[in-house]
């Protein structure tokens, strides 16, 4: 059995104006928080548009930590990136992170610090180290320093929380969700035959194929009747909206079915509800995008094996700005790359990748 991601996975975003909309939409709703000459004007900044980054939220550094918990690169606010060892240990006894074991579980704790994972959190990075700069500017206290950098994360996921709240689509607010409603051309690509072409192979070797997604079903009507077209479901033997990724691995929520399509559940209910897949979980093979819901949570909870995605690797602009020195920290694996290391059979920059290979073995066989 083989399933998708949908969104930046089955179906890729135009990323830079995804970006330029979540950015625009963040720095528009902190405007009433912080002053508004901080945001106007404002670019996006690319060297903080790098899955994996972490942001301390006690010290206000954005950190690169290997895949031990040492701290291998620091960057206060929007300054430049530290390398120096005396530097680092100055700020980190020893080079330790102090919070490694919290977040190599993936335990959410803001208060602490902040893992950029997936594309739908990048735009804020850049922004919070924006505000960082404000702050160290006009708090003399270390304490209110602190205290403020807190608060700044909180005001960011208030944000998140508003724009990305699911009823938006409906209510026709926020920025996200009614803008790729309106304009889905300016944000969506279109699947490729490709892709199609390489769920027809599998469901020709006899392999049930599905979708799941954490969006709610109108938004994934949106996304996949832009990207697929009106009868994009008929591809799919299966597909679950609103799976609430990571937690549908190792929470027992109750599936719900309207229309034909599943929201919710859960990886074990998954598994008994439909008598074709095999009680063996390992023969199930999942692409995502998500760090954390996608690949670590999956393969660590459910023993599925994983292919992530990673779209960095094909961007010259970011590969360019050093995301290989991010990813790999020159001697030192890094965090994000012992994760996908660990819990994934194959790291790419898209299904494409896969679904080229495939397709031309399936044709060598002809």
């Amino acid at each position: 059995m083989v399933g998708f991601d949908m969104d930046h996975t089955f179906v890729r975003y135009k990323l830079d104006n995804m970006y330029d909309l979540m950015h625009g939409a963040l720095c528009h709703f902190l405007q009433d928080m912080y002053p508004k000459e901080l945001f106007v004007g404002l670019n996006r900044d690319q060297t903080f548009e790098m899955k994996g980054q972490i942001f301390d939220t006690v010290k206000g550094h954005f950190i690169a930590v290997d895949s031990t918990g040492n701290v291998c690169s620091l960057r206060h606010g929007s300054g430049d990136r530290i390398r120096d060892t005396i530097k680092i240990h100055s700020e980190y006894p020893e080079g330790k992170w102090e919070h490694f074991n919290l977040a190599r579980t993936f335990s959410k704790d803001i208060d602490k610090y902040v893992a950029f994972l997936s594309a739908f959190g990048i735009p804020a990075a850049f922004i919070i180290a924006t505000v960082i700069d404000w702050i160290d500017e006009n708090e003399n206290s270390v304490e209110n320093r602190k205290k403020a950098y807190r608060k700044l994360v909180h005001h960011v996921y208030d944000g998140f929380n508003h724009h990305y709240d699911p009823d938006s689509l409906v209510l026709d607010q926020g920025h996200f969700f009614p803008n790729i409603k309106r304009n889905p051309e300016k944000f969506l690509h279109k699947v490729p035959d490709t892709l199609l072409e390489f769920v027809k192979i599998l469901q020709r070797q006899n392999k049930k194929v599905f979708l799941m997604t954490n969006s709610r079903a109108d938004f994934t009507e949106v996304v996949c009747d832009y990207a697929l077209g009106p009868g994009w479901r008929s591809l799919f033997d299966i597909v679950v909206c609103h799976a609430q990724k990571p937690s549908f691995f190792f929470e027992e929520k109750p599936f719900f079915q309207t229309d034909g399509i599943l929201s919710g559940g859960n990886s074990t209910a998954f598994l008994e509800r439909n008598e074709f897949v095999s009680r063996e979980k390992s023969l199930i093979l999942y692409f995502g995008d998500d760090v954390n819901g996608d690949v670590f949570a999956p393969s660590h909870f459910s023993n599925w094996h994983t292919v992530a995605i990673l779209e960095e690797l094909e961007r010259p602009s970011i590969l360019n700005l050093g995301f290989v020195e991010h990813f790999f920290n020159e001697d030192k694996k890094s965090f994000l790359f012992s994760v996908i290391n660990q819990y994934s059979r194959y790291c790419v920059s898209s299904v494409e990748m896969i679904a080229k290979f495939v397709i031309a073995e399936a044709n060598s066989l002809e």
